[in-house]
């Protein structure tokens, strides 16, 4: 999540050779409104492919089945066989943006740094909560090499996509058994919701996760909010340089290990 998922499914959904369904299937999670999903069987996972024609290689992007424990085996047991592709991002940049995608929504109601230095305590009650912990990649990694094998996992990272998003392409595709060439850059993924952040993050919280669900109140506690509580400009305000620091050095780690276990270079996370 918060890593560019959304812009590779997209690419890959423009290659004539690949069929992934729009949005997210949230099959293996079995858990709050998605629970019935998994109940519902593999029948019903069949079916969010039947628009794929015989040649077409299927996939899906959901990436809470990297953060959730008991996604790993559910999927060794449905899907066997498959690929699983994995794109990072510089895992301080990640943890802040997740934090703000959840301040947004307005789930959140503390401040980065005391979400951070409450992390462990909210998580035990909330694994939602663990912005920090959800950038610790290689714990998720480790997951899932305990049912897949390393060749069938292609590491990207969301800088390398950034900076040459054909290249990284190609190299999924090559990945893929799919004719590189015919990768689409020039359909672009239509942004419609641009972050702009509140600037209280209780007050959006008050407006949307405690009045939100109020009839006729809530709405327009959520529109008089919404008004007078959100930044001139989008985007969200820069992480201190204090606790940017704190982090780097708690991911290092972590950071180190992702590296050896799969033989990835995240250089670029500290250069």
């Amino acid at each position: 999540m918060k890593s560019g998922t959304s812009t590779l499914a997209h690419h890959l959904r423009q290659h004539p050779e690949i069929y992934m369904p729009r949005g997210e299937l949230h099959f293996f999670d079995a858990r709050g409104k998605y629970a019935d999903r998994w109940e519902r069987g593999v029948e019903w996972y069949e079916q969010q492919f039947e628009d794929a024609s015989p040649t077409d290689l299927c996939g899906e992007k959901t990436p809470t089945y990297s953060y959730l424990p008991s996604v790993p085996k559910k999927m060794s047991r449905v899907v066997p066989d498959a690929k699983l592709l994995w794109i990072f991002r510089n895992p301080v940049d990640r943890a802040y943006s997740n934090y703000w995608h959840a301040a947004c929504a307005g789930s959140e109601w503390l401040s980065f740094e005391e979400a951070v230095r409450r992390e462990e305590a909210r998580i035990e009650e909330n694994i939602w909560k663990g912005y920090v912990r959800r950038s610790q990649y290689i714990e998720q990694v480790d997951r899932f090499l305990d049912y897949f094998d390393r060749e069938v996992m292609h590491f990207s990272q969301l800088e390398d996509f950034k900076e040459a998003p054909r290249s990284v392409l190609r190299e999924i595709c090559h990945f893929l058994g799919v004719d590189e060439q015919l990768v689409d850059l020039e359909s672009n993924l239509d942004r419609k919701n641009v972050t702009v952040a509140p600037r209280s993050v209780s007050a959006r919280y008050l407006a949307r996760g405690i009045l939100g669900n109020v009839p006729v109140l809530g709405s327009l506690a959520k529109k008089l909010e919404y008004k007078i509580n959100r930044r001139e400009h989008s985007g969200y305000p820069e992480l201190s340089s204090a606790l940017r620091a704190q982090l780097e050095r708690h991911f290092a780690p972590y950071n180190r290990r992702l590296e050896e276990r799969v033989g990835i270079d995240v250089s670029v996370w500290t250069t």
